[in-house]
């Protein structure tokens, strides 16, 4: 930089500032002391010191503008999340409600089976797997497909203990026999 553009016209010291502004200012005794004080501690002209805090409050009310639009950004979010929460909410109450119907449904099942199977063993002390797949579920005794439900029968009530298939949920017990298939074993109650 040429010395003769850093120093005015009038000689003297340079410039401080590249487009200075005048301000004046009517402030408190106080602070016109803290302002001196200021001042000599650091070193620079009151209105070094002035300027410097004046832009570090502008730097400061900035930080705090950002903060502000974060904080409004978050809470749009929280909103956002909120209403999601809600919905998955209301989507959960569903999809419970619609599990609650269907073991209500298999609840309601298992008791009209333990009922016809009451009735079937007042009368009879036991039974062979075809009768019974064939009362409960309405089955003709010759139709092929009451293998298939016999086979879904037990796998759904059934645990196997070696030699016999017992099923606590409808106190009765299937005897295995090796001579027979599944459907020509023989149901006792337990």
């Amino acid at each position: 930089m040429n010395e003769a553009a850093s120093k005015p016209s009038w000689g003297g010291r340079p410039r401080e500032k590249k487009n200075p502004r005048l301000v004046h200012l009517y402030v408190e005794e106080e602070a016109k002391l803290a302002l001196k004080k200021l001042s000599k501690k650091y070193g620079l002209s009151m209105s070094q010191v002035f300027e410097s805090i004046i832009l570090e409050r502008v730097e400061k009310d900035n930080y705090v503008l950002e903060l502000r639009k974060e904080k409004e950004e978050l809470e749009k979010k929280i909103n956002e999340l909120e209403k999601e929460n809600k919905m998955l909410k209301e989507k959960l109450a569903g999809v419970l409600e619609r599990a609650k119907t269907k073991q209500t449904k298999a609840d309601e099942k298992l008791e009209k089976i333990k009922d016809k199977i009451e009735k079937i063993f007042a009368q009879r002390e036991e039974i062979k797997v075809v009768e019974l797949i064939s009362i409960l579920f309405g089955i003709p005794r010759g139709d092929p497909s009451i293998r298939t439900h016999a086979n879904k029968f037990v796998t759904e009530y059934f645990e196997d203990q070696g030699n016999y298939l017992i099923s606590q949920e409808l106190g009765v017990i299937i005897e295995k026999d090796a001579n027979y298939q599944l459907v020509g074993w023989k149901v006792r109650k337990l």
